[in-house]
């Protein structure tokens, strides 16, 4: 059976042309396998000529961006779009980036304009009119992962999509999802001797249905999503919870979103449309619900140029700081503007138009 109205952009960032050792080859596997089924008409169904797969040297950022443009001019409203990508998310002085195989870093940092920007990435869904898309991260991964290497000796590659992404990205358009590899804080894991990034195997073993409910002959994104955080935060803590390592996946929606379906359900002919029937009673899992007013400030704000920086990187997004590995900072936002600062957990200072905030702080 055929899911005629599936479309996909599947990414996989493995090498990279000018930071070899930033190399992670198993993103290679993860996008191939995560096309392989959404293109399988024994499980998914999406039509072949309508997921594209890109990795190595192909996953250019004039390729994606032309890969993004093509389905924008193809994809109709009552169509099903999907972006998987796998490779490294990281910031440059301008904001964030997703990496692809031409993007360069300066200390520790993305070169700008050699990655795919984070407003770059919200005009694209953004021109993209399905109202099911489904935007699927795996963006921060914690190097070449080995038991021995969890024990400190091998540095965390990359920074998963920032919240404020996440929610702008729910701000382009109706029905959108995102689903990241892990909180914003974590990492996602693998094994050095593994096939795929826990994360991926979990997606993929989804979308052929494993332990999945079928609803009307489709797989509902709500219960792909409980399944893969359920297999990989499991996976994680059972491997490495002693080592005091968690991966959660996350889920992010507008609140009062309904119940979708992201692929068919092991090939089988629908049945029908799913409906409020078909929602979970409760979503189980690391989930961030958004106000639609909330998604909106959000896309225009990093629309309009405001971006975000990581603490590892001290990049700093006009009078919001995020400074996590910090001890602190001194401000000097606009005259009149309000000073939020973040140390370690979110800590607010609202000077409500004065010039001085003292004292201890603990939150």
């Amino acid at each position: 059976m055929a899911f005629d109205t599936g479309y996909a952009l599947v990414i996989g960032v493995s090498s990279y042309q000018h930071t070899p050792a930033m190399n992670v080859p198993i993103t290679v596997e993860d996008a191939q396998e995560v096309a392989a089924v959404l293109s399988d008409r024994r499980y998914c169904g999406y039509p072949e000529q309508q997921v594209t797969l890109l990795h190595d040297t192909t996953a250019t950022r004039q390729n994606i961006e032309a890969a993004l443009d093509q389905f924008a001019a193809t994809v109709k409203e009552s169509d099903t779009f999907l972006l998987f990508y796998s490779g490294h998310g990281d910031y440059g002085d301008d904001g964030y980036y997703l990496t692809t195989y031409e993007t360069e870093f300066n200390a520790g940092k993305v070169v700008t304009g050699s990655g795919i920007h984070e407003k770059t990435l919200l005009e694209k869904i953004k021109a993209i009119k399905a109202k099911r898309m489904f935007l699927i991260f795996n963006a921060c991964h914690s190097g070449e992962i080995s038991p021995d290497s969890l024990s400190g000796s091998s540095d965390s590659i990359g920074h998963s999509l920032p919240d404020r992404t996440a929610t702008a990205l729910l701000g382009t358009g109706e029905g959108r999802v995102i689903i990241t590899a892990c909180r914003e804080t974590q990492r996602s894991y693998f094994l050095k001797t593994a096939a795929m990034t826990f994360f991926a195997q979990a997606v993929a073993d989804g979308l052929r249905g494993r332990d999945i409910v079928n609803r009307r002959g489709y797989i509902s994104i709500f219960d792909l999503y409980e399944y893969v955080f359920a297999s990989v935060s499991s996976e994680v803590k059972q491997r490495f919870g002693a080592l005091g390592f968690a991966q959660e996946p996350e889920l992010t929606i507008q609140k009062g979103i309904g119940a979708m379906a992201i692929a068919l359900h092991r090939g089988q002919a629908p049945d029908g449309e799913l409906d409020n029937q078909d929602l979970p009673p409760t979503l189980s899992g690391a989930v961030r619900e958004v106000e639609p007013i909330d998604c909106q400030q959000a896309l225009q704000q990093i629309l309009n140029g405001e971006f975000t920086v990581s603490g590892d990187v001290n990049v700093v997004a006009r009078d919001q700081i995020d400074l996590r590995r910090s001890q602190g900072a001194i401000v000097n936002p606009a005259a009149g503007a309000v000073i939020t600062q973040q140390f370690g957990n979110t800590t607010t200072i609202n000077t409500e138009g004065g010039d001085y905030a003292g004292g201890n702080l603990s939150k």
